[in-house]
């Protein structure tokens, strides 16, 4: 395309210096002739007045004698011949039409006779319209219609690649845009994993994969005023592992580990999915039990209590038995989340000192004191 676009480049320079700068030519002559003629001859090409289009054809008259009587004004006569044709203005569209349509002579002729009112300050401009515009940069006087096709098809040709680079363009950018959403798709899917891995490592417990205890005085408080607007009941349960410390001192804090992880194991196995289990800390453990009143309550922490203390936990070197005290509390009209942690660890500390491995309950009075009974 480069080749082509350079070979038309020196076309157009070579038709150039035949008619501008090698003076008067056949071609010329011919030209001067059949522009008077179509002038007078042929109006409708033409579109100036009459008084415009006799001074032309006078004009080009005297540039004809200019001819005869002497060579040596050809310099004069090329100057004044550019100087009207870059004055007089554009070729009317007739005239392009004929250059399109039309046989060699006649839009030789047709070309040369540029109408309308031109400025002189802008001939300048005029001149190279005429040139690119209307012959796709040659002085059409001197082309054949081989040339004109020939330019003709490049242009087209090079259109074509223009449309088929744009093209180009357009897809690879639309390719790059896909891919740069695919990788904004998949940075935002690890970056809402990571989200949600460190909001769950911010709410459980990591060393018995329970909750830890913020989030669970998150969902206590959240659920306590859910049960005060609807009147629903729940229960707290508290407990610990009776004689823990003897476990660390005897065996060591990795049976003490694996004591506290295998606990753990046990309560989410008999927990419902409504339920929430938290290390409340140590070795302690806290329940929020959901729509569960007393009775409920005193069943699931029987079973807990058979569920530790009857299976022994296996470790590297052996197995141990283990036991837990529990503390109850229920929901009444005017508890606070507070007062029931307290009244749990109360019946907590109660069942220990009754000799442990126990559950007790502590019942809400009117003097906003609790009793404390036992159930086994």
């Amino acid at each position: 395309m480069n080749q082509r676009i350079t070979q038309v480049n020196a076309e157009i320079k070579d038709a150039l210096k035949k008619a501008a700068w090698l003076g008067f030519s056949r071609s010329m002559l011919v030209g001067s002739v059949l522009q008077f003629a179509l002038f007078f001859l042929a109006p409708a090409f033409t579109g100036p007045t009459h008084i415009w289009r006799t001074i032309f054809g006078l004009t080009c008259i005297v540039m004809l004698l200019l001819f005869f009587a002497n060579q040596r004004f050809v310099s004069l006569y090329r100057y004044i011949y550019f100087f009207l044709f870059t004055t007089l203005g554009l070729a009317q569209l007739e005239s392009f039409l004929v250059l399109r349509y039309s046989s060699t002579v006649a839009a030789v002729a047709a070309v040369n006779l540029l109408a309308g009112f031109g400025i002189l300050s802008i001939r300048a401009l005029l001149l190279f319209v005429s040139l690119t515009t209307f012959g796709y940069g040659y002085w059409l006087w001197t082309f054949n219609a081989h040339q004109l096709i020939n330019t003709e098809s490049s242009i087209y040709l090079m259109t074509l690649a223009y449309a088929f680079v744009l093209h180009f363009r357009f897809k690879q950018n639309m390719v790059q845009q896909i891919k740069h959403a695919k990788v904004l798709e998949q940075r935002s899917l690890e970056l809402e994993q990571l989200h949600k891995k460190y909001e769950r490592l911010s709410q459980m417990d990591e060393l018995t994969d329970v909750y830890n205890r913020r989030y669970f005085i998150q969902e206590a408080e959240r659920y306590i005023a859910l049960a005060k607007r609807h009147h629903l009941s729940f229960s707290i349960l508290l407990f610990d592992l009776d004689h823990f410390k003897r476990v660390n001192d005897s065996k060591g804090h990795l049976v003490g580990d694996v004591v506290l992880r295998e606990v753990a194991r046990r309560v989410k196995q008999t927990l419902r999915e409504t339920d929430v289990c938290a290390r409340y800390g140590g070795e302690e453990f806290v329940l929020l039990l959901p729509f569960t009143g007393l009775e409920q309550a005193l069943i699931v922490s029987e079973r807990l209590r058979k569920l530790i203390s009857e299976t022994p936990i296996s470790y590297g070197q052996g197995e141990l038995w283990v036991s837990s005290s529990f503390g109850l509390a229920v929901s009444q009209e005017k508890c606070t989340l507070e007062t029931m942690l307290q009244r749990a660890d109360k019946a907590l500390y109660q069942a220990k000192d009754r000799g442990r491995n126990r559950v007790e309950v502590a019942f809400f009075e009117a003097a906003n004191e609790a009793s404390i009974s036992h159930f086994r």
